[in-house]
């Protein structure tokens, strides 16, 4: 990615999930999903796992409102996990 390469992966991740964000909140969802989806990606490769667990909280809940009920608690779960990393 060539904006990570000026800001760093971790600023990028945080700079996806933000337009992730703006896509959710006008409710363009498959446009969200996708940058939700790059920036889980992008935290997983900085190591940072409270970014990575506020992000997937993010995308649970996107995909609790669109009734994808099965991949909401996916992302739950795996927010679960990060957050057990944070604590060891």
């Amino acid at each position: 990615m060539v904006v990570a390469r000026y800001i760093g992966v971790g600023d990028t991740a945080h700079i996806l999930n933000s337009i992730g964000t703006a896509y959710q909140n006008m409710a363009k969802y498959e446009e969200a999903i996708k940058y939700y989806l790059i920036s889980v990606k992008a935290f997983e490769q900085s190591g940072k796992n409270t970014g990575l667990l506020r992000l997937l909280n993010n995308l649970g809940y996107l995909y609790y409102s669109i009734s994808d009920y099965h991949a909401a608690m996916n992302c739950y779960n795996k927010a679960l996990l990060a957050g057990k990393k944070n604590q060891e």
